[in-house]
Formats: structure tokens, C-alpha cells, sequence
């Protein structure tokens, strides 16, 4: 139930339009991303991942990925699922 009210919380906050987290130079925005595609990529309850999809769709632009998910240093991913 907490995964699931924390990816809720996260929607809602991408959508609140005083929210430094769709900015550019908010610095918690790659871990939100990460977080919730690692979600969405493993974990095994859907209502998890649908919930953590409707996250990731709750930005009103793609500036909000294009500056926090260019690609990852690491593995050459984009988006990066390295945490």
C-alpha cells in the first residue's frame, strides 16, 4: 500500500504546477524518474505499476525527462534504470 500512495503522491506532485520537481534544475527529479521506472519495470503487483505509469505520464511536457533522462553513463541506457 505505501508503494502505491508513493507513486500516487509523485503524480500528484508533477502535476502541481508550484513543484520545483518538473523543473530543470530540481536535483531530486532523476531519482523520482529512476525510482519509478524501476517500479514500473519490476515490481510484481500491476496496480504498483500502473499507478507508477501514471506517474511518468503526469508530466505536462517532455522537458521533464529530456533534461533529467538524456542517457546514463553507465550502462548507455536511456532511460537509465541504474540506481
Amino acid at each position: 500500500m505505501v508503494r502505491w500512495n508513493v507513486c500516487h503522491a509523485l503524480s500528484n506532485l508533477f502535476l502541481n504546477e508550484t513543484s520545483k520537481l518538473q523543473d530543470t534544475d530540481c536535483v531530486e527529479a532523476p531519482s523520482v524518474f529512476s525510482i519509478l521506472l524501476l517500479l514500473l519495470r519490476d515490481y510484481s503487483n500491476f496496480k504498483i505499476r500502473i499507478q507508477a505509469a501514471a506517474a511518468l505520464a503526469a508530466p505536462p511536457t517532455i522537458l521533464a525527462f529530456e533534461t533529467h533522462m538524456i542517457g546514463c553513463k553507465t550502462c548507455r541506457c536511456s532511460p537509465c534504470f541504474c540506481v
